[in-house]
C-alpha cells in the first residue's frame, strides 16, 4: 500500500455532554486503511497535528498499512465548539476517547500523535483501559514550560505568543520552504491560520489554553503516568525541530519523572529509554520528512504488534 492508496473516509457524530450548556454535535472525521474490516478493527489511532487534515491522516494510515498495522487516523478542529477552556479541553481529550471506543471494537488501541495532537495523551491517562501503547512525535505540549521564558522575568501570555509566532511563523516555515509547491504542506499552514482566526489570534482563551504550562504539565505527567503503569510509551523528536526542541522535551520529561518519584540521578537514563531523536525538522505527516519520521514510529508500533501476537 503506497502513501497515496485509497482509504475509507467516514465521520463519527459526537455528542459532547455538559451540565451547564447545550452543546452542538461535533463531526469527527477519520480515515481507515484497507487492513481494517468488520472482523479486524484498527489497532492504532493516529491524531494529526494542528492544521493537518485529510492528507496527513491518509498518509498516516497508509504508512501503517505498509507495516501491516490496521489503523485509523483523525484530525481535530478546535473551533468546533465555542472557545472556552472546558470546550477546548473537551475536543482535545474527550474526542480521542470517543473515537477509540467507537473504532476499537471493545479492544484497547494504540495511540500515536503528532505535534499538538499530543493533547490526546490526557485521554489515554483518564481512560487507560481504552488505550494500550502511547507514542508521540514532536509533542508540542512537553515544551510548554519553556515557551516565552525570559531570564529573571519568567513568562507571560504575550511572551509565550511571541515565542510561538517566532518558532511557528518564522523558523519552521523557513525549514519547510523547499516544499512551497507542495499543496498538501501549504494547506497545513493555511488551515492553521484559518483556525487561529476563528479562535482569535490575540492571547484569548484558545491561545491561553494551547500555551498553558498547566496543560503542558497534564500532558507530560500523563505520559509518565502511563509509562510507570506499564503502558508501552515512546517519544520521537526531530533533531532539527525548532518548534519542539529536544532539550525542552527532555526538561519537561525530567520534571515529570522526578515528580513521579524517579530518582533524579536515574531520570536521564529513564528519558534515554523513552526518547528517540530522529532526523528532520517539525513536520506534518503529509510532507516527505513527516512520512520518514512517522515510519520510525510505525516501526515502534510494529514491535508492539509482534509482542501482542506472542
Amino acid at each position: 500500500m503506497s502513501a497515496h492508496s485509497p482509504v475509507t473516509a467516514d465521520t463519527l457524530i459526537w455528542h459532547p455532554s455538559s451540565e451547564t450548556e447545550l452543546m452542538p454535535d461535533v463531526r469527527l472525521p477519520y480515515v481507515k486503511n484497507d487492513l481494517v474490516s468488520e472482523d479486524t478493527p484498527p489497532e492504532a489511532l493516529l491524531i494529526a497535528g494542528f492544521g493537518e487534515s485529510a492528507a496527513s491522516s491518509v498518509t498516516a494510515v497508509s504508512t501503517l498499512g505498509e507495516h501491516g498495522i490496521p489503523a485509523a487516523a483523525t484530525w481535530l478542529t478546535y473551533s468546533a465548539l465555542p472557545p472556552s477552556h472546558r470546550n477546548l479541553d473537551c475536543i482535545a481529550t474527550e474526542a480521542p476517547r470517543e473515537l477509540a471506543l467507537f473504532l476499537g471494537g471493545g479492544k484497547p488501541m494504540h495511540m500515536f500523535t503528532n505535534s499538538l495532537g499530543c493533547l490526546g495523551i490526557i485521554a489515554a491517562t483518564e481512560a487507560p483501559e481504552v488505550f494500550n501503547g502511547v507514542g508521540t512525535q514532536a509533542p508540542y505540549a512537553f515544551a510548554h514550560d519553556a515557551y516565552g521564558r525570559l531570564p529573571l522575568v519568567g513568562a507571560t501570555d504575550w511572551t509565550r505568543v511571541a515565542a510561538l509566532a517566532l518558532r511557528l511563523g518564522v523558523k519552521t516555515p523557513l525549514q519547510m520552504r523547499h516544499h512551497w509547491r507542495d499543496r498538501d504542506v501549504v494547506d497545513v499552514g493555511r488551515n492553521a491560520i484559518a483556525e487561529l482566526r476563528t479562535l482569535g489570534v490575540v492571547p484569548g482563551v484558545a491561545l491561553r489554553y494551547a500555551l498553558s504550562p498547566s496543560v503542558g504539565r497534564r500532558v507530560v505527567n500523563g505520559f509518565v503516568d502511563l509509562s510507570i503503569a506499564g503502558h508501552p510509551t515512546q517519544v520521537f523528536v526531530g533533531q532539527n525541530d525548532r518548534l519542539v526542541p529536544e532539550c525542552e522535551v527532555r526538561a519537561g520529561l525530567k520534571l515529570a519523572a522526578i515528580d513521579h518519584g524517579i530518582d533524579p540521578e536515574k531520570a536521564d537514563q529513564y528519558i534515554d529509554e523513552e526518547l528517540q531523536v530522529i532526523p528532520g525538522a517539525h513536520s506534518p505527516w503529509c510532507s516527505p520528512e513527516g512520512r520518514t519520521q512517522l515510519n520510525t514510529g510505525a516501526d515502534w508500533l510494529s514491535t508492539l504488534q509482534r509482542s501482542n501476537a506472542n
